[in-house]
């Protein structure tokens, strides 16, 4: 992972992800696109302290809500699919049987309306906001072209007649686009200032072709204001 402005690489893959995701949830694992315990954790420990609030509006089984509370922050997790809330409020419990007397929060909601569905539910400002979002229906198990078909397991947030209305995840690219900076925009209204936003992309081919995911997701974070 390179930092804006910084050449510099993180060492968060020398463990297998699934061996990094000790002591979590058992149903954690069909997630989709679930964010690594390293990186999650290399990333707060750089950019907030002990005791300080740590949110994650998408945030699926609660990767980043974890790794805050076993450094020693509080955390605030928000997502709109139920089943992925229930798991990640099971992490969060989990998470805070070793430590006590940390704060962690999940609640389902909208992260394109991030304000209002803090409002009165959490404490603000926070003081990191780290997140991963969702990638578009193209990279979630979309089948590819070809005469070998591909079997996909564990690619859906969520079945057609469950999924969320404000689900990002599986819409178009600009309505994916629009929900980022309307996202981000949230993340500007709630966090302290010198606060920080960290946010793990990466690009991803569609039909072939290789999309510089990360640029749009800085682009809709510069259209928002940050």
């Amino acid at each position: 992972m390179s930092e804006c402005g910084v050449s510099s690489i993180w060492a968060s893959g020398q463990v297998q992800p699934r061996h990094q995701r000790t002591g979590y949830h058992p149903d954690s694992m069909p997630h989709p696109p679930k964010m690594w315990p390293h990186i999650a954790a290399e990333a707060i420990a750089r950019y907030s302290k002990p005791g300080q609030i740590v949110l994650d509006p998408m945030c699926g089984i609660g990767t980043t809500l974890v790794e805050a509370i076993r450094l020693g922050r509080d955390t605030v997790g928000i997502d709109c699919e139920p089943r992925w809330a229930r798991i990640a409020a099971a992490n969060v419990r989990r998470a805070l049987s070793d430590a006590p007397k940390r704060c962690g929060q999940v609640f389902r909601g909208d992260a394109t309306d991030l304000v209002a569905t803090l409002r009165g539910r959490a404490v603000i400002p926070v003081d990191m906001v780290l997140t991963s979002p969702p990638y578009g229906a193209f990279a979630h198990g979309n089948p590819t072209k070809g005469t070998v078909p591909v079997v996909n397991r564990h690619h859906r947030y969520a079945q057609p007649w469950q999924r969320h209305r404000h689900q990002l995840a599986t819409t178009s690219t600009s309505r994916l686009q629009a929900g980022l900076v309307a996202m981000f925009s949230g993340c500007q209204t709630v966090l302290r200032p010198g606060g920080y936003v960290v946010v793990t992309a990466r690009p991803y081919t569609e039909a072939g072709i290789l999309v510089d995911f990360p640029s749009q997701v800085i682009r809709c974070a510069i259209a928002a204001g940050l």
